[in-house]
């Protein structure tokens, strides 16, 4: 038994004799390698798309319902006239006192005044932001808007940042091609997804359909209005 513990252990420590391939083996592993890296390529093209379709590679996500929004969706390229995406602040002080005005503005366009530029004095620099919501302050706090006094603040975002703003601060004129791009890129800097054209096109449908009267304001809504 000592002589095979001996023997064992000499055998341990010598080092493994690596048995040659023969032709035809080393073409099968060649094979087998070629398949693995086919396999592994499918699998990256599989990830990469998938990471495309997510916005991952790009950093923001694409739509899910179609093409996304374009300046075109916002001012008409013939008449250079404001889509009813796009809402001034003339007609916001109109429509303030609406029952459905909380409803009405959400998911429209705003031009909002961030203030002067710092390189050119006097020049106003303006953001293209989206109504995500109506919030309302204290009493103690509204503002006049118009010909009217309201404590309506308009929840606005511009990429990730999502604060509410006084009405006030918004502009009359249309936004520019320059404007939109910029809102654009913030949105895909932060990883944001573009609404698509079917989703503006929808919620144009829905002003309309609303300021014809052919969409009431529901109960609720008078009753809050009240």
């Amino acid at each position: 038994e000592w002589d095979l513990r001996r023997r064992l252990r000499r055998q341990e420590g010598k080092p493994k004799k690596e048995r040659r391939l023969q032709p035809s083996e080393e073409r099968s592993r060649g094979k087998r390698d070629s398949q693995k890296s086919a396999l592994d390529r499918l699998a990256a093209d599989k990830a990469r798309r998938e990471s495309m379709r997510s916005g991952d590679d790009r950093g923001w996500k694409a739509s899910s319902k179609g093409p996304p929004i374009s300046y075109a969706d916002l001012v008409s390229v013939e008449t250079r006239t404001t889509t009813p995406a796009f809402v001034r602040r003339d007609v916001l002080a109109k429509w303030i006192e609406e029952a459905y005005f909380d409803r009405l503005v959400k998911g429209l366009f705003v031009k909002l005044s961030v203030g002067e530029n710092p390189g050119a004095p006097g020049v106003q620099v303006y953001r293209i932001c989206r109504i995500e919501s109506v919030v309302e302050v204290p009493i103690s706090s509204r503002v006049q808007f118009g010909s009217h006094f309201t404590n309506k603040r308009l929840k606005l975002s511009f990429g990730t940042l999502k604060k509410p703003f006084d009405m006030t601060m918004l502009s009359n004129r249309s936004p520019t091609e320059q404007e939109f791009d910029r809102w654009v890129k913030q949105m895909e800097g932060d990883g944001e997804r573009l609404p698509s054209k079917a989703e503006i096109e929808q919620k144009v449908e829905q002003v309309r359909s609303t300021l014809k009267g052919e969409d009431r304001p529901s109960e609720e809504e008078i009753r809050k209005h009240e």
